[in-house]
């Protein structure tokens, strides 16, 4: 274990030691104003069950899981803020399906006259490395001893306004918003990637609406009807999600069902779908 996940655990540990023993002396010092006594027996119950409660809560907070959870709510309450000021609708944990009846599983979509925003929410620790161009984003831990390899979320929301354009209207101006609610981009070489912070303030320098009242709402129907008759299950998406990593890895292209095929770039060698321009998925070698 390294030194800084010793001394968080250690940090954690004194905090449930603390307030457990602070409990403890509180309920025992009512106990003991009623009896006169102070009971060691009525002490010493209360500090394993303020321990034993503490933990638990602790472990629940930090799972992966709810640490999402937690990370979807703090976007979806900034998205409402801007949908106030700015106006628009919020649509938020939606499954939308494609024409290879494939489907695709969006955090939030922010529909307003100044633009849609598509937005995708990592709670990723650690640090990130990557840019766009790459089909696999670098997880850091542990000063570099521990590496995992991260889909690009970037191409995963690429894939989810490539169907989102399919259903509405391609016309409509999309933008792409990946959101890492832990604000560890300053490895990532992107202009799809925001912090929390960046999203409050994503339409402060804008003045011009772009899409005319009418054309936004018939795109927040045609989304709303997926919203409240879903495709699929949360469960069947992710069967889904596993299935393209195999098509990915056998160079079908997880938007459009195209072959992957290679073609040569600027930067050297790399997998593009036959289905170009109409897809523009690709994958580096």
């Amino acid at each position: 274990m390294s030194k800084r996940r010793r001394k968080r655990s250690d940090s954690f540990l004194i905090f449930m030691i603390a307030l457990s023993i602070g409990l403890a002396f509180v309920i025992s010092g009512i106990v003991s104003s009623i009896t006169g006594v102070f009971n060691t027996n009525v002490f010493i119950i209360v500090f394993i069950i303020s321990l034993i409660v503490t933990g638990t809560i602790i472990l629940i907070l930090s799972s992966p899981k709810v640490k999402g959870k937690i990370g979807e709510y703090r976007v979806n309450r900034i998205l409402k803020k801007l949908s106030k000021k700015f106006g628009g609708e919020v649509i938020s944990d939606v499954i939308i399906p494609g024409e290879d009846g494939k489907t695709s599983q969006i955090d939030h979509i922010y529909f307003s006259e100044y633009g849609i925003l598509v937005i995708e929410t990592k709670n990723y620790a650690g640090r990130i490395y990557g840019n766009d161009t790459q089909r696999e984003r670098t997880q850091v831990f542990v000063y570099g001893k521990v590496k995992n390899k991260l889909y690009n979320p970037v191409k995963q929301n690429a894939t989810h306004i490539y169907r989102l354009k399919e259903l509405i209207d391609v016309k409509l101006p999309f933008f792409s918003i990946v959101i890492f609610v832990n604000n560890n981009i300053d490895y990532i070489d992107s202009d799809s990637v925001y912090t929390l912070m960046d999203l409050k303030h994503i339409f402060d320098s804008v003045t011009e609406k772009i899409i005319s009242p009418e054309s936004l709402n018939k795109a927040i129907e045609v989304i709303k009807v997926y919203k409240e008759n879903p495709v699929k299950t949360n469960k069947d998406h992710i069967k889904e999600i596993k299935e393209m990593k195999k098509d990915i890895n056998n160079n079908i292209c997880p938007r459009c069902g195209g072959e992957l095929v290679l073609r040569k770039g600027r930067n050297g060698n790399f997998y593009g779908c036959s289905n170009f321009p109409n897809c523009k998925f690709t994958k580096n070698i």
